[in-house]
């Protein structure tokens, strides 16, 4: 009974916190009491998502609520799309969403040469970027809605605030000295057709490590597995053909084919010695020696 009576009186002074009473005012606009945004008359807006049009109050939290620009969505409690330039006019009682040109003529406030928003007279960024309507740094790229992308997504791709592209076809957004831009992979089936792609690399002979064959992405064999002929498998690595009789001056591959011996991705022997890849374990390079190894 203690603890039925206790649940009870904090249900109606919770209900006594957030309903007026008797000649009372109207209750605060609190995260306790408002799920949607605080307008500025401290009354609480329910209006979280909503369609464009219809987003003149926009927040959650009970923080103040935003009035988005035309063409826009309210979405979770923030404003998102692209907001429209016009109908818009400039000057007293105009309408414009984006920025006003020396012309008086309503742009929409996305660019570089014309950057601002609610009517106000648009500015040049200069060197930098205009950033959802706002001068500002992107060290990435700039998308359709003006805001400001990592830049390394095939999808949105570019660096230094440039407006971001997207990569089609075989082209992946690649980083590089002079910035992410969409190219060919450095490594693929037609560039490696023996080995497998690990970090943009071509590993060949594939190996334990990074096994995988025709340009196809490298995989780490499981414990106790060789990689034979690009797969692995419980087979030793002479399973392909390659034994000390047929090798005798070489080293065998996972690919079960005799190697020199002598190189950094072939490195081992003689008598068919399995080979070691110096690059791909960076071990150093192919030393000469009986049997000759990474080092």
């Amino acid at each position: 009974m203690v603890w039925k009576a206790f649940g009870i009186g904090l249900l109606l002074g919770l209900l006594g916190a957030v309903a007026p009473g008797c000649g009372a005012g109207k209750p605060a606009c609190l995260p306790q009491t408002c799920l949607g945004c605080c307008d500025s008359q401290g009354n609480c807006q329910l209006q979280i998502s909503t369609p464009p049009g219809n987003t003149n109050f926009c927040g959650n939290n009970a923080n103040a609520c935003t009035h988005c620009l035309a063409g826009q969505s309210c979405s979770g409690g923030t404003c998102t799309g692209v907001p429209d330039a016009g109908p818009g006019t400039c000057g007293n009682g105009g309408t414009c969403h984006g920025c006003c040109d020396s012309n008086n003529t309503c742009q929409t406030g996305l660019t570089a040469q014309a950057c601002g928003k609610n009517g106000a007279r648009c500015v040049s960024c200069g060197t930098q970027q205009c950033i959802s309507q706002a001068c500002g740094a992107c060290a990435g790229c700039i998308d359709g809605s003006g805001a400001c992308q990592a830049g390394n997504q095939n999808t949105a791709c570019g660096t230094g605030g440039v407006l971001c592209v997207t990569c089609t076809g075989a082209l992946v957004c690649t980083p590089n000295a002079g910035g992410a831009r969409c190219a060919a992979p450095t490594c693929s089936p037609a560039t490696c057709p023996n080995g497998c792609c690990q970090n943009g690399t071509c590993v060949n002979p594939p190996t334990a490590a990074a096994c995988g064959t025709s340009g196809n992405a490298c995989t780490q064999c499981p414990s106790g597995e060789n990689c034979i002929s690009g797969q692995c498998s419980n087979g030793s690595p002479d399973a392909g053909g390659c034994t000390f009789q047929s090798c005798l001056l070489g080293c065998c591959d996972n690919n079960g084919a005799c190697q020199t011996g002598t190189t950094d991705t072939a490195c081992g022997g003689p008598i068919g010695l399995p080979c070691q890849n110096c690059i791909a374990t960076d071990a150093g390079t192919c030393q000469a020696g009986f049997p000759n190894a990474c080092g």
